[in-house]
């Protein structure tokens, strides 16, 4: 905990951390310790020079002896602690800020590499990126990233030939993006976009599926057998089936199937 003594000077809490924060110039420090100088971070009490503190390696330092003091008021001593030297780390303020100062320079310059990127090759960040969004649907199998990754291509093409700015860019891929969903989601059939495998899925995973008649059907309409199972179907050709003549699954339509003669 950090708080301030009776001039206004930063020190931690002496019951928790007997630490006084002090000047980096060890002579000045020794000095205003000798003239009495120094308050006591706990009393009314001034410090007096008490031996030194543990040394400890400090990057950017080297090796640092703290001076000790003690307190003629509360008999405390403290580590008096240089302001180059932060509590329990082991660089110094200096070497930290540095390296504060690298992390933040390292982030703008990889910023500055992706600005500089897509100033020069629009039309190649917007198709990586659409064949980066293929890539994950071919790996997941989701059906619907496909209309992202044509998106991010029909955004590529635009770019390529208009150039518009970066928002306006990006507000053409989203809006493609949602329009197409929910148009795929709206007019394609079920089994065009229902992902392959799709156990919860009975009826679309029949597609492409070979079966019989279990009857002769009625016009189109009739009933088949297909994976153990019968189902309504419809002819999709209009061809009459007789009974136990070999057919294939091509459609769904709700409940029903779409077969035609395999």
């Amino acid at each position: 905990m950090i708080r301030e003594d009776r001039r206004g000077r930063a020190v931690l809490d002496a019951r928790r951390h007997p630490l006084v924060t002090v000047e980096a110039d060890q002579v000045l420090v020794e000095s205003r310790l000798l003239d009495r100088q120094l308050d006591c971070p706990d009393c009314p009490g001034v410090l007096a020079p008490w031996g030194f503190a543990r040394p400890r390696g400090v990057r950017g330092i080297g090796s640092l002896r703290p001076r000790r003091a003690r307190c003629g008021g509360c008999l405390v001593t403290h580590v008096l602690l240089p302001v180059t030297v932060l509590l329990r780390r082991a660089d110094a303020a200096a070497v930290i800020w540095t390296g504060l100062l690298g992390r933040a320079a390292d982030g703008s310059l990889a910023m500055d590499a992706i600005t500089n990127l897509y100033a020069a090759q629009p039309f190649w960040v917007w198709a990586g990126l659409a064949a980066a969004i293929l890539a994950v649907e071919v790996v997941t199998g989701s059906g619907w990233l496909l209309w992202a990754s044509a998106s991010a291509a029909v955004t590529a093409a635009v770019v390529g030939v208009l150039d518009p700015t970066v928002p306006t860019a990006l507000l053409v891929f989203a809006l493609l993006t949602i329009v197409s969903t929910l148009m795929a989601h709206r007019y394609l059939p079920r089994h065009a976009t229902a992902p392959a495998g799709d156990i919860n899925d009975n009826v679309a995973r029949l597609v492409g599926h070979r079966g019989s008649a279990a009857k002769a059907f009625k016009g189109r309409a009739g009933r088949v057998f297909i994976d153990g199972k019968e189902w309504a179907a419809e002819v999709d050709d209009g061809e009459t089936l007789e009974a136990g003549a070999s057919v294939q699954v091509v459609g769904v339509d709700g409940a029903r199937l779409k077969v035609r003669r395999a």
